[in-house]
């Protein structure tokens, strides 16, 4: 018997990338406020295509006054040529996902891209010089990975960095990075800790999330009316409102405070609803984050940051929804 106030749940598809079957980029509900087709959506014309100096700033990205320059891809990432990406936290340090790295999808060597800001074409590279995981309190192996370039961006290389925020907080509005340059919008529904996250079936590389959630307002036409709303929050973003797809593993969520963007989390996997008298998985319902204020503390410990340029919050502990994940069976995907 659920007894949560959230709906029962089975089954969730998670992030290892090349495990699952490749699937669409994040997904906005749409159609877009700004626009009859998705084109405001994107940062970059096109995605990501392959070579990245093809990529350009989309004229009508509806976020343009927003600083993203500090979102940094590689080329061609999973899925074939779709880019995975990292977020900055300095001038040397990134945050991404850790089972990319398991799952041979970015190593040491491996060029990063990043656009910058207030520039239409321009590229500025960087190579990965190393890549750690940062443990869970326990020591454990969590999602959030930290990975160093082997050379500092300068400020003339005009690349953001971005602080990690304070807790979350429920119904927080969060700006989520896709894999193709799609950003959308949703609202925390709250965090939850020890969700158990295999990755590819080797025992030694399951990871524990200190998740992040944020569920996905389905059409009222949905064949389930419990998928309409599963946390039982209203969505105050409206028709820009996403959820996290095959291939989003490791880009970043964000919040704006003061009219800055500040990190929140990195995509770690998501969640189906599957109605307990069928077993049928249906839509997604939660999208699931690694909560980055929870590792921020740990984060600080471990870099090694050039004079000045650190850029890392204060870590507070936000309060946890019941237990509802426990109850979902999860299986690997990509």
């Amino acid at each position: 018997m659920c007894r949560s106030r959230f709906p029962c749940c089975v089954a969730a598809c998670l992030f290892a990338a090349g495990i699952c079957s490749v699937a669409r980029a994040e997904v906005i509900l749409g159609p877009s406020q700004l626009a009859t087709d998705p084109t405001p959506y994107f940062r970059f014309t096109g995605g990501f295509p392959a070579p990245p100096s093809n990529t350009v700033n989309n004229p009508s990205f509806y976020l343009s006054t927003l600083n993203f320059s500090g979102v940094g891809w590689r080329l061609p990432g999973v899925a074939g040529n779709l880019a995975w990406n990292v977020a900055m936290i300095d001038n040397i340090h990134f945050v991404g996902a850790w089972h990319v790295v398991v799952t041979g999808n970015m190593s040491t060597g491996d060029t990063v891209n990043f656009r910058p800001a207030g520039s239409s074409t321009a590229i500025v590279t960087r190579t990965i010089a190393n890549l750690q995981n940062v443990p869970n309190p326990d020591s454990s192996t969590s999602d959030v990975l930290l990975g160093t370039l082997s050379q500092p961006l300068l400020p003339a290389d005009g690349v953001a960095s971005y602080p990690i925020t304070a807790a979350p907080v429920i119904q927080q509005v969060m700006y989520v990075y896709g894999r193709q340059s799609e950003v959308g919008q949703n609202n925390v529904s709250g965090t939850q800790p020890n969700i158990p996250f295999p990755i590819d079936g080797n025992p030694a590389h399951d990871e524990v999330l200190n998740g992040l959630l944020y569920d996905y307002d389905q059409p009222t036409t949905n064949i389930n009316p419990l998928i309409g709303n599963p946390d039982g929050l209203p969505s105050t973003v409206g028709n820009n409102e996403a959820h996290l797809e095959t291939g989003d593993s490791g880009a970043p969520s964000f919040v704006l405070i003061g009219g800055q963007l500040q990190l929140i989390g990195t995509h770690a996997g998501q969640s189906f609803y599957s109605p307990a008298a069928t077993g049928v998985l249906d839509q997604t319902n939660f999208s699931v984050d690694s909560n980055l204020p929870a590792y921020s503390a740990q984060i600080a410990l471990m870099v090694v940051p050039e004079p000045g340029t650190l850029a890392l919050g204060t870590v507070t502990v936000a309060g946890t929804i019941g237990g509802y994940l426990r109850s979902r069976r999860r299986k690997p995907g990509a």
